[in-house]
């Protein structure tokens, strides 16, 4: 069969056209040449990059607000909370672990947050302990130092499945940041075997090999980092990669059963009732329990965890500010102050 000279002018004409229209619909929807960012992440370069100091690590290795530069108001310890000094009086508390979720990021204003409204809702006084961007490490060194001295009647670990579930273990180390916050994003000290010693380091490697291909190496680079279309594409093998570590984790949760294991252990040790909730990310929000149970069964499976572990039925994507934000919006802070409470008043004592 002859193909001819016209036929397949026209047919590259197409292809280029098509391509074209796709650049064009890439872009408008925020992508750009070079950009290889997942959609969760709100990291982007900037022209000169800041360091905040809102959020620093302890003497004992714990992240805090930092009483000298926020904004919010914090107790003498860096949380959300009452003074610690003198909790000694007060009969029923509820200690409440978490991230950025009980911290109460993005309701609006902040004291619309469930770990605000639970305090019309729960008998005592709610001792709001969540700092964003923590993770289990974070929750047990919390757990190990403060239950003892301030001896709260319930626990309550608010665990994000979006990013709690942790690949490998994480050393609370004193003075020593997790996380750098900058004006171009909350960059992580530690990327796997990466460690990344200053905020600098932090953002040349999510820069130049982690997220953009602001430094590519080689033609082949050279030629995806002039489209957002070829860099979204070329995106998918990292995405990829990822998916797949992400569902080893959950497939696999010891790491992350290891540090609730101690909270429990604490927990039964200071005489407090435990209560594990459940916050899924957007894409999980309206899933039925037997879909968590099934996912999840490090939770709904273990002998020790299944015990204590609970997700709110009847919950929605409308619940959630939409990506790259994904935290809960007004709505759903309501929603989980109503399922936290009701789940609250069934705790006993010692469980």
């Amino acid at each position: 069969m002859h193909i001819s000279k016209k036929y397949i002018a026209i047919q590259a004409l197409v292809a280029i056209s098509l391509f074209y229209l796709a650049e064009i619909f890439m872009r408008h929807q925020g992508y750009a040449p070079g950009d290889l960012r997942p959609n969760w992440s709100n990291f982007h370069p900037v022209d000169s990059l800041i360091v905040h100091d809102d959020f620093i690590v302890d003497s004992t290795g714990i992240l805090v607000a930092n009483i000298k530069t926020t904004k919010t108001p914090v107790n003498s310890n860096g949380f959300r909370a009452p003074e610690f000094a003198g909790m000694d009086t007060v009969k029923h508390k509820l200690l409440l672990i978490g991230d950025s979720f009980t911290w109460g990021l993005t309701a609006q204003p902040l004291d619309s947050c469930f770990a605000e409204l639970l305090k019309a809702k729960v008998e005592g006084t709610v001792i709001n302990t969540g700092i964003p961007s923590t993770d289990p490490a974070q929750y047990d060194a919390i757990a190990r130092r403060y239950i003892p001295i301030l001896k709260p009647e319930k626990v309550v670990v608010m665990f994000y499945l979006g990013n709690d579930i942790m690949p490998q273990p994480r050393p609370t180390i004193p003075y020593k940041p997790f996380y750098y916050y900058t004006n171009a994003g909350a960059m992580m000290a530690d990327d796997g075997p990466v460690h990344l010693n200053s905020a600098r380091d932090a953002y040349d490697y999510y820069t130049r090999r982690k997220f953009f291909l602001i430094h590519p190496v080689g033609f082949f680079e050279k030629v995806i980092a002039k489209s957002a279309l070829l860099s979204r594409i070329y995106s998918l093998k990292y995405r990829w990669k990822e998916k797949r570590e992400a569902e080893l984790a959950i497939t696999d949760m010891s790491v992350t059963q290891k540090y609730l294991y101690s909270i429990v252990n604490i927990c039964k040790e200071n005489h407090c009732a435990l209560q594990i909730i459940l916050i899924p990310e957007i894409k999980e929000a309206d899933k039925p329990l037997s879909f968590f149970e099934k996912r999840y069964t490090g939770f709904f499976a273990d002998s020790i965890l299944s015990k204590y572990t609970y997700i709110p039925e009847g919950n929605s994507p409308k619940n959630y500010m939409p990506y790259p934000d994904g935290h809960l919006n007004n709505a759903g802070h309501k929603f989980y102050a109503l399922r936290i409470a009701e789940r609250i008043a069934r705790m006993k004592k010692g469980n």
